[in-house]
Parts: C-alpha cells; structure tokens; sequence
C-alpha cells in the first residue's frame, strides 16, 4: 500500500507540473531513477527503449511502466491514471469555460478573433514548407 501512495503521488505531481515532449521522460529520470531509485539505470532505459517502439503517447507508456515496476500490474495502471488526469481535468475545466462562454454575446467577436488567428498560425509554416528551397 506504501508503494501505491507512492506512485499516485508523484505521478500526480510530474503530471500536473511537467507539460509535453521529451522533457518529461528526464524529469522522470531525475525523480524516479536517479532521486528516487525506483528502478536501475539500465532498466530505465530497457523501458524507454519499448515505450518509443509503441505507437502512442510516449510519457503516458514511459510512466506505465515505472509504476509496474515499482507496484506490479495495479502500480503500472495507477502510474498511468495518475500521470494523465491532471491533464484531463485542465482541459475538462477549459472545455467547460468554453461552452458556458460561448453563449454570451460577446464571445461572437473574441472566438472570430482567435479562428483568425487559428488559422494564421497553422498556415504560414505550411506555407513556407511548401516553397522550393
């Protein structure tokens, strides 16, 4: 049971303070190989070497197995759930925000604003891409 209170919490915090790519699979190292020794060296790279042969998220799966490791099969599901739902409330606050927003008057002009600006974004890399060199 210690192991498990373990793992939801620092997965809750990695999951709630780190934000996307690569930079989480080191803070994972820091804290949980390194700081934390939940799993040797080699063993750390074992699993980030499966989790980047697998499609999908790459963090999601990295912290998977670092609960397994530390927990068995129920520390690799909390692992994961924990690492997830931080991100998953954010954006279901957002989505909420969102759609009791998106009635009032003014919110007409912000949202043509910002699918202005939406569509700026994506287009100029794409625009750029596809000039000859």
């Amino acid at each position: 049971m210690k192991n498990w209170s373990d793992i939801a919490a620092q997965f809750l915090k990695i999951g709630a303070t780190a934000y996307g790519g690569p930079a989480i699979m080191g803070i994972m190292q820091a804290e949980l190989q390194e700081k934390r020794q939940w799993v040797s060296k080699e063993r750390f790279v074992e699993g980030l070497s499966l989790v980047n042969m697998l499609p999908g998220a790459t963090a999601a799966q990295l912290s998977i197995f670092l609960g397994y490791a530390r927990g068995g099969w129920w520390g690799g599901l909390l692992g994961g759930l924990c690492f997830v739902l931080p991100g998953f409330f954010v954006l279901l606050v957002l989505t909420m925000g969102y759609a009791a927003l998106a009635s009032r008057p003014f919110s007409g002009a912000r949202s043509t604003g910002w699918d202005r600006w939406s569509w700026a974004f994506i287009s100029s890399p794409s625009i750029a891409w596809a000039r000859p060199p």
